[in-house]
């Protein structure tokens, strides 16, 4: 019997949330064929050299567009057909490697490749919300959201976390002649182990892209309200746009105990030398990120958003304060700092509960089953 040729479709292959759950995926070699196609030329060499020698990576040179404006939407939907010159080298890539099943990672908006690969089984993780209500003018949503539905229809549908899933009938992104499935991140547990040793003196880690969304600017805001740090410190790991910016937030308010790791490969090993997990990012799906912190042992300072509310149990595996609200953030890492005896049992608690419900054997047995019944297997 020939093994299953699954080709996942990514805008990037860096180490962050997408690049992780495709080295996840690329361990059911043992009973499918697997490629990955990169849509840019935005590739982190160090991170592939980490994924098992017969992945087949293809990158391209594709410029994607970053507006996402209501009038940007109406272009892209409206030109689509126009797109076939723009994608032919990787359609043809495609095409000729004869994949059973297409697997697209990437924003929506590139989504509408998937009518120039109609012929093709279609499968699309989606792992972010996008819409909002009142996010646009009503006429603007109402367009929008039909406008997402044609990117969709093409598509059998992933939904990471409840909350996705929730979203997707919300604004009936979901096409119904498709499956439309729930197969929620998880992460290894014996790669993120726990250290439960007390500290007196805690440190706090935020990991994630510096971008606006994840809020760290607001995390710095409310590291300014504390009224003493000294026996604390707050570590963010990551790079991106804003970082210039968050830095520069450091150095004018003459912030103390802040430290700027940048992106490591060995986050494992750097959580366990932490105590306290913080993520106040406005719009999630479900970070792979929290989950780590979390296995790690870690209690997360999180904001109080669906995908979010959904893992961390105030006052049991972690704590929760009102989206936004920088004030309430800088009350509850206050209390933790006040409290450092609540940091264990959260701790323990966190890892226990992500023991339980975002095993990464889950993950891939759920995978593993779409493609399965997708391809007719």
């Amino acid at each position: 019997m020939e093994q299953l040729k699954v080709m996942h479709i990514a805008e990037t292959l860096q180490r962050d949330g997408t690049g992780i759950v495709l080295k996840q995926l690329c361990k059911l070699t043992d009973t499918m064929e697997i490629a990955i196609v990169v849509l840019t030329g935005q590739v982190d060499q160090e991170f592939i050299s980490e994924f098992p020698e017969e992945i087949q990576i293809r990158s391209f040179d594709l410029v994607l567009e970053r507006d996402y404006s209501f009038r940007k939407y109406l272009q892209l939907w409206w030109n689509r057909n126009k797109q076939q010159e723009k994608y032919s080298e990787i359609i043809q890539y495609i095409d000729e490697a004869q994949p059973d099943l297409v697997h697209f990672h990437t924003h929506p908006r590139e989504l509408h490749l998937g009518y120039l690969l109609s012929q093709h089984k279609l499968l699309y993780t989606d792992h972010s919300l996008r819409l909002f209500k009142k996010q646009y003018p009503i006429l603007n949503m109402t367009g929008i959201v039909w406008v997402f539905r044609q990117l969709y229809k093409p598509f059998h549908i992933v939904a990471v976390s409840p909350a996705v899933f929730a979203y997707h009938l919300e604004f009936h992104l979901a096409n119904v002649e498709r499956e439309h499935r729930l197969i929620q991140n998880g992460i290894d547990c014996d790669t993120f182990r726990p250290n439960f040793t007390p500290h007196e003196f805690l440190s706090f880690v935020y990991v994630g892209r510096m971008v606006q969304t994840k809020n760290h600017a607001l995390l710095l805001r409310a590291w300014s309200m504390l009224t003493n740090v000294s026996q604390a410190r707050l570590i963010l790991y990551g790079d991106g746009p804003e970082e210039d910016h968050l830095k520069k937030i450091v150095s004018e308010n003459q912030l103390k105990n802040v430290e700027f790791r940048g992106v490591t490969n060995m986050l494992n090993e750097r959580l366990r030398e932490c105590q306290v997990g913080v993520f106040p990012s406005s719009v999630e799906g479900l970070p792979l990120a929290i989950l780590e912190m979390m296995a790690s042992g870690l209690p997360v300072i999180s904001s109080d958003i669906p995908a979010l509310r959904a893992i961390i149990k105030d006052g049991e595996t972690g704590l929760l304060f009102e989206n936004n609200n920088e004030e309430e953030l800088a009350s509850k890492i206050q209390f933790i700092i006040d409290n450092p005896a609540e940091v264990i049992p959260m701790g323990k608690n966190a890892r226990q509960f992500v023991l339980k419900n975002h095993s990464l054997k889950d993950v891939l047995s759920g995978y593993r089953k779409a493609y399965n019944q997708l391809a007719g297997l």
